[in-house]
């Protein structure tokens, strides 16, 4: 089957999707709506056909560059005529998926940006045009979460079903296992220290500030611990790193935390088996990947409390420790309890990981997705 991907190929979200596809054999085509970078190509499979553009922003104000980028699309549709197109994100792809015309047309819902909270609100002029038509145009819409799908079911049309399908997490490479010592001597951290890791976007979403000032507080607790940041994709958002370091400097923290520039998707079930807790306390959200890879190696997870979440998935107290967004106080009060009660830390992996396996494999999901892929190439819908 032939699949045009409308996606961010440097996500690993779009890397998982499109070189399982092209392992069972299907001619994967991936058009970028963000600007690509060197490294664009560096975790696909070379069976996988990225396209030298990209979809620039949508062009309200000037309307002929938009137009321009909506026949380059056309052009290319009628070049490949794949069976289906899979807009991952709901945002400018999809929307540019929608005016070319594109059909079958399933739309991911990812949530953390192109959804927020739990009642829909466009922030700009062009989400409140086009992401309704983008909806309405679909031919399918899979939603990260429930409460995603609760969301958006309001902006479909009857015709247009919608259905949920998380991500899903590798659970053979993501797989409990013993501490990398090694990588514990690397990163400065003995054997008494409670190791946190914060593995998710160095952006103000992430709320990383509330993780340092949390970090300080449960030091001044008394707590021996050492913090891991990741200044995962710091770059598109330079003046919250450099408030970030000044934090940490002021805060007198500076040997207790240490910042790695990025973390390959190969190496995070190391970090994961070797931290002794993980933090993802943004603002919004849709279904953390990085929540579900580290319960998958039954690593203990403290995630902000959110309607956006899946209870089943993200339980309080079962699977997963819930604090208030911005509360530096509540997460260091649920950093002492785990650092001080390893009980409980195990007993959160351990029915994290069960949950995740249940719930959240990604072969699971995969084959799943083939199913409808199937389903919709069989039923015709040219593009």
């Amino acid at each position: 089957m032939k699949i045009l991907g409308i996606a961010d190929p440097h996500s690993s979200h779009t890397h998982k999707w499109a070189n399982y596809l092209c392992e069972q054999g299907h001619a994967v085509h991936l058009v970028s709506y963000t600007p690509l970078r060197s490294d664009a190509r560096v975790a696909l499979l070379s069976g996988v056909t990225l396209e030298p553009w990209t979809l620039p922003g949508i062009h309200l104000k000037r309307p002929w560059l938009t137009l321009q980028a909506v026949r380059r699309l056309r052009a290319l549709l009628q070049r490949l005529q794949p069976a289906l197109t899979h807009a991952h994100f709901l945002g400018a792809g999809a929307w540019y998926a929608a005016l070319a015309g594109c059909r079958p047309l399933v739309i991911s819902v990812m949530g953390g940006g192109d959804i927020r909270g739990t009642a829909w609100k466009a922030n700009s002029l062009r989400e409140r045009i086009l992401t309704p038509f983008a909806l309405r145009r679909s031919t399918l819409v899979l939603c990260w979460s429930p409460n995603l799908k609760a969301v958006v079911a309001p902006l479909l049309p009857p015709h247009v079903p919608a259905d949920v399908m998380v991500g899903g997490v590798d659970v053979l490479h993501f797989s409990p296992g013993a501490p990398d010592q090694a990588l514990r001597e690397e990163l400065g951290v003995e054997a008494q220290d409670f190791l946190i890791l914060s593995p998710r976007l160095f952006w103000p979403l992430q709320n990383i500030e509330t993780i340092v000032r949390a970090f300080g507080l449960l030091v001044e607790a008394g707590v021996r611990a050492r913090l891991v940041l990741v200044k995962y994709r710091a770059d598109a958002e330079p003046a919250y790193a450099t408030k970030i370091e000044s934090l940490i400097d002021s805060l007198n923290l500076r040997e207790l935390v240490r910042t790695v520039p990025s973390i390959k998707q190969a190496d995070m079930p190391t970090y994961y088996r070797t931290v002794d807790c993980t933090l993802s306390v943004p603002d919004t959200d849709g279904t953390p990947m990085t929540v579900m890879e580290s319960l998958a190696c039954k690593t203990a997870s403290i995630v902000s409390d959110l309607p956006d979440y899946d209870a089943d998935l993200f339980s309080e107290g079962e699977t997963v420790l819930r604090v208030p967004p911005r509360d530096p106080r509540a997460l260091a009060q649920a950093l002492e309890r785990l650092a001080r009660d390893r009980a409980l830390a195990v007993s959160l992996g351990e029915k994290g990981r069960a949950v995740v396996e249940k719930r959240a494999n990604y072969r699971t999901e995969m084959r799943r997705l083939e199913g409808i892929y199937r389903d919709l190439g069989s039923a015709g819908g040219k593009s």
